[in-house]
């Protein structure tokens, strides 16, 4: 199956299971605006992108302020992230 981390949350959402509060963010303002709107005092940074090892390569940061949202976000958005089921051409975030 080819669905991002989200849309998989999503679905079993749906089906009743007990998933963590999410959001989707296309830009680091959006990021920061996120983090906001969940509350809380740590957030997880992820790359979307069809591929495991996500952490490993870079694309999971967890962040203590919306400052380090921010920049996280900012790192990652547009970046080629490089996996081991990626190959070296890597995919996009």
């Amino acid at each position: 199956m080819d669905i991002h981390e989200y849309q998989a949350k999503e679905i079993l959402a749906n089906f009743g299971v007990a998933v963590a509060r999410g959001s989707v963010a296309y830009s680091a303002d959006q990021a920061v605006y996120c983090a906001t709107e969940l509350g809380g005092w740590h957030w997880a940074v992820k790359a979307q992108i069809h591929s495991g090892g996500r952490g490993k390569a870079g694309g999971v940061k967890l962040c203590k302020t919306y400052n380090d949202v921010r920049a996280a976000a900012s790192e990652m958005l547009g970046r080629t992230l490089v996996t081991n089921q990626t190959g070296p051409q890597g995919k996009v975030v």
